[in-house]
This record gives structure tokens, C-alpha cells and sequence, in this order.
């Protein structure tokens, strides 16, 4: 399987996630948004993550605000506070039809109080390039892929 993880990462965290999902799927590449500008080709699998910023993506702001906020000596990755991320880059993406897997990094509890950047790349990646065409998220599967984890299957009527 040809696959990419893509990310977009702060203070490293969501760098260290991403890695981790390239590890799980066999040792795919890992490459920062930055990276993956001119290398999103010919996959059969795209994995996009970052992390989520005021209740979704990053922006240009929230990143820079990030920065000036962390703490003297934290760790924080390189050219974060460019102008082009992730928001950009998934937005900007050409519409190859394969399917695609979005993540976030976020703070623990329910996405309805924490927000969910996973949920924001999932709708660029289906509603932000040309319809019929655009990246199929693998999750939340639709229902002909099946049901999420704990949900409910729906009951069929017997013929007793």
C-alpha cells in the first residue's frame, strides 16, 4: 500500500502522533504540511492530521498565538508560525479520489467541549475539492462501510 502521513504539528506532540500512524501502517513516510506540498501524488491512502486550535484547525493566528504563549525553553517546531498550514494545504489539495484518514491532537474530553481539528480536515477533504472526485475519509465510515465502534446495528424484522 502507497501511503502518506501528513501533519502539521506546534509544540511536537501531533508530529509525535503522526509518526507513530506511519509506524502502525508499515513504516510510511511522515512529512510535515510544509513538506508535503509537492509530494501528496499518486496514493491509496492519505493520512492528514493537526492539532485542534479554538474548537478545529490551526490558523496563521492561532499558531502565532500558540508560540508567544508557550512557556521559556518549550519545544517548538520549526517553521510553525509560516503563513502556509495545514487549513492552507488541505484546502489547496487536488482532488485524486483516493481515500483519506484524517487525525487531531486535542484536549482530553468530548469533541462537543474540546473541538475536533480531525472533523474540520474531514470536511475539507470531502467538501473543499471538486465534487466526485475529492478524498474519501476513512472515518467515520459511512453506513455501507458498516457502524462506528459501540453504535448500534439496526434491527432487522424477522419472518417468524
Amino acid at each position: 500500500m502507497k501511503a502518506v502521513v501528513v501533519y502539521e504539528s506546534v509544540f511536537g506532540y501531533t508530529r509525535a502522533i503522526a509518526e507513530a500512524v506511519a509506524e502502525g501502517l508499515g513504516g510510511v513516510p511522515v512529512l510535515s504540511v510544509r513538506e508535503a506540498v509537492e509530494r501528496a501524488g499518486d496514493l491509496d491512502l492519505l493520512v492528514v492530521g493537526g492539532p485542534t486550535h479554538a474548537h478545529g484547525l490551526a490558523t496563521d493566528r492561532s499558531r502565532h498565538l500558540a508560540v508567544d504563549s508557550a512557556h521559556e525553553g518549550a519545544h517548538v517546531e520549526p517553521d510553525v508560525t509560516e503563513e502556509f498550514g495545514l487549513r492552507s494545504w488541505v484546502g489547496d489539495l487536488g482532488a485524486t479520489g483516493r481515500p483519506a484518514a484524517p487525525f487531531d491532537t486535542r484536549a482530553d474530553g468530548v469533541p462537543l467541549l474540546t473541538g475536533s481539528a480531525a472533523r474540520g480536515i474531514a470536511r475539507r477533504l470531502r467538501l473543499g475539492l471538486s465534487s466526485g472526485d475529492s478524498f474519501t475519509p476513512a472515518w467515520p465510515p459511512r453506513r455501507s462501510q458498516g457502524a462506528s465502534p459501540g453504535s448500534r446495528q439496526p434491527r432487522t424484522p424477522s419472518a417468524d
